[in-house]
């Protein structure tokens, strides 16, 4: 058998290797975003009921105010929802 032979088996093997690696990688930044969203929310929340006010808020954060005022709003709307449904619900939204 020659090296230059094709190797179907070795070739799927390889295939199914990168399609997981990517799937791993693409399944890690999707949880870092997932994350950060969700310490958002904790923070939001948390100076919502340390009474800061809505304009104070979005000053404290990095993204644009409109996107926090909604957040304000999505969590001031549904105060049992826990901070992925918030993430959910403010999602929805955008």
């Amino acid at each position: 058998m020659s090296i230059f032979e094709y190797n179907q088996e070795e070739h799927m093997r390889m295939e199914r290797e990168e399609a997981y690696a990517e799937g791993l990688a693409e399944g890690m930044e999707d949880g870092k975003v997932k994350g950060a969203a969700c310490k958002l929310i904790f923070l939001v929340r948390s100076w919502i009921r340390h009474g800061l006010k809505e304009e104070e808020i979005a000053g404290l954060t990095q993204e644009p105010q409109k996107d926090i005022l909604r957040l304000i709003r999505t969590i001031k709307e549904n105060p049992k929802a826990d901070d992925e449904q918030i993430l959910q619900l403010w999602g929805k939204q955008a």
